[in-house]
């Protein structure tokens, strides 16, 4: 089966090590790194660094897209760029007793663009094929436009992926996906309650029964569960040292698609998607997971049934 990411508002990831950041005065950096990113494109680099093929499909700033593109050669990942003027924008994330994240907006593509990605895209999938749209909309671009072109290809027998909190949850109902991966915080959003665990897994799925094939909801520190309409399970995250939360959602999702591609059930699914998830934070920046530290959670993840 065939894998393509949509990613319109892709960034450079900028990651800063400081160890003592005080707010207010001069910080003196000790270590910067800088990646390709996106939430599409982190997906992509997931699945592609650990051997399941997939397309990613791109807008590219010009003013600086040529860097990004090395980027993307670099790490093997395949993709289709569309070319928009002015440049792409940049997420700084500062490393220190915690993570503080300040994303900058970029150039927002033209509706001709944004077209021209969704066109490509039906052009190279089939009934059966996944595609994952993630990520934040730009300010200012169509969503009446993107949702109808994500509908299209959900009617077409696409198992459609979405991560995003850009869209209301009748939006979503509307698209009629495969699957959604929320956090706790985004689900809540989308169902106007903040819950816990418990709690939200009740959100989630009555989210399933009104016609969202399954949630995967990521609970962070505490593990991830799958709920669908009529089944659920939930799986514990194991203990590690984190190096870095940014992009372990990404990941989670990666792992997901991966097991599922491979034709593995629900529950087998999410172990992977925790385990993915986890490995990825064992990696600094927004480098993705490593099979051998997928390989070596997977053991120590185990799930159970939500009742």
């Amino acid at each position: 089966m065939n894998i393509i990411t949509l990613t319109i508002n892709p960034a450079f990831d900028t990651h800063i090590e400081i160890e003592n950041f005080i707010l207010g005065t001069e910080n003196y950096a000790e270590a910067r790194s800088r990646q390709a990113g996106g939430k599409g494109i982190n997906v992509s680099r997931a699945l592609s660094l650990n051997g399941v093929d997939n397309t990613a499909l791109v807008i590219i700033g010009k003013k600086n897209g040529r860097e990004f593109e090395e980027a993307l050669e670099a790490d093997g990942v395949k993709y289709c760029p569309i070319y928009t003027d002015g440049e792409i924008r940049e997420n700084i994330t500062i490393h220190s007793c915690d993570e503080t994240r300040i994303s900058l907006e970029g150039k927002m593509p033209t509706d001709e663009e944004v077209s021209a990605l969704f066109e490509i895209c039906r052009k190279n999938v089939l009934k059966g094929d996944s595609v994952v749209f993630s990520g934040r909309i730009p300010k200012g671009a169509d969503k009446k436009k993107i949702l109808k072109e994500l509908k299209k290809l959900s009617d077409d027998g696409v198992k459609l992926y979405i991560d995003t909190n850009s869209f209301s949850l009748d939006e979503v109902i509307k698209v009629s996906p495969y699957l959604i991966k929320p956090n706790r915080n985004e689900l809540a959003s989308l169902c106007g309650k903040f819950e816990r665990n418990a709690g939200a897994f009740r959100l989630a799925a009555e989210a399933a029964r009104r016609g969202i094939g399954r949630v995967l909801l990521s609970l962070g520190s505490e593990g991830a569960a799958v709920i669908g309409d009529g089944f659920g399970f939930y799986a514990r995250a194991p203990k590690i040292v984190v190096k870095s939360t940014i992009g372990a959602g990404d990941s989670m999702l990666a792992g997901y698609i991966a097991s599922k591609e491979a034709g593995k059930t629900e529950s087998e699914a999410l172990i992977s998607a925790v385990a993915w998830g986890s490995a990825k934070c064992l990696r600094d920046g927004t480098l993705p997971p490593l099979s051998q530290d997928i390989d070596n959670l997977e053991k120590e993840i185990k799930v159970e049934k939500i009742q």
